[in-house]
C-alpha cells in the first residue's frame, strides 16, 4: 500500500531541490497537489522511466554536482548530503553513485551510512540515529535521521541559514592531539614571558628602592665629631 501523502511530500521536496526555474517549480507543485492518488502513482512511474532513459535523475544530478547540495561526506560508492527538507536537524541522505533500484545496498554505501551516523551522533548529540532505505524516482537512497528528545519528527523546508549552520558543525575539523600540544607549549611560553616580565618589573622596583635609599643616605648631613683638644700645660 502506497502512502500517497508521504510520496507527495517526497516528490515536492525533490522538485524544490531541482535546477528547474521558479515558474516550472510552481507549475509542477500545483499539478502534484491537485493530482489524485492514482494519478500521482502513474506520474511517478512515468517519471522513473523517463529518468532512466534520459538520465535526468535528481539524485544523479546531485552526485554529478549539477545540483547544489550540502555535502558532508563521500566515498567511492556514495555521497552524503543534508536533506533540504529535513525531518529533524541533521537529517542526511546517502546517495549511491550508481543509478537504479537495488534490494541490498552495496557494502561501500552501507559503510558511508555508518560513518555519517557516527558523525551526526558525535557532532549533534542526538538521543538516537536511525537509517532507512528508500526508493524514489528510480534511485535507491538511504535516510540517516537523528532523533532528539522533545523535537517532533516532521519534514519541513529548512532555511539556508539553518542548513549552513548544521553543515558547518558536521564538516568542521576536530583539533588534533599534536595541535593541542602546540597550544599548550605556546601557553607555557606565554606564561614564561609573563613571568620573566614580572620578575624584571620586580627587579626594577627593587633597584628603584635601593636608589631611593642611597639618595636619602647621601642627602643626610655628615655628623660632626668633636675635635680633640690637646691638654694645656704650664711651663
Amino acid at each position: 500500500m502506497v502512502d500517497s501523502q508521504k510520496l507527495r511530500e517526497q516528490i515536492l521536496a525533490s522538485v524544490d531541490s531541482s535546477n528547474l526555474s521558479d515558474e516550472q517549480k510552481v507549475d509542477i507543485r500545483e499539478r502534484i497537489k491537485a493530482s489524485s492518488d492514482e494519478e500521482l502513482v502513474n506520474f511517478l512511474g512515468k517519471s522513473q522511466e523517463k529518468n532512466q532513459k534520459e538520465g535526468n535523475c535528481i539524485f544523479c544530478s546531485i552526485v554529478a554536482g549539477d545540483i547544489e547540495s550540502y555535502k558532508i561526506s563521500e566515498n567511492d560508492s556514495a555521497l552524503a548530503v543534508l536533506e533540504i527538507a529535513p525531518a529533524s536537524p541533521g537529517h542526511a541522505l546517502v546517495i549511491p553513485k550508481a543509478h537504479g533500484l537495488v534490494k541490498d545496498l552495496p557494502e561501500g554505501v552501507n559503510s558511508l551510512i555508518k560513518d555519517v551516523s557516527s558523525l551526526i551522533h558525535d557532532k549533534l548529540s542526538p538521543d538516537k540515529v536511525e537509517a532507512s532505505r528508500q526508493d524514489l524516482m528510480g534511485h535507491t537512497i538511504a535516510n540517516v535521521l537523528p532523533l532528539y528528545h522533545g523535537i517532533k519528527v516532521e519534514k519541513k523546508r529548512a532555511s539556508p541559514e539553518e542548513l549552513n549552520k548544521i553543515h558547518k558543525t558536521l564538516t568542521s575539523e576536530t583539533i588534533k592531539l599534536d595541535q593541542k600540544k602546540e597550544i599548550i607549549i605556546l601557553d607555557e611560553k606565554v606564561l614564561d614571558e609573563k613571568k620573566a616580565k614580572s620578575n624584571s618589573h620586580a627587579s626594577d622596583k627593587i633597584s628603584d628602592k635601593k636608589l631611593t635609599v642611597n639618595k636619602k643616605e647621601s642627602s643626610k648631613k655628615p655628623v660632626k665629631r668633636p675635635r680633640e683638644r690637646t691638654p694645656f700645660r704650664i711651663p
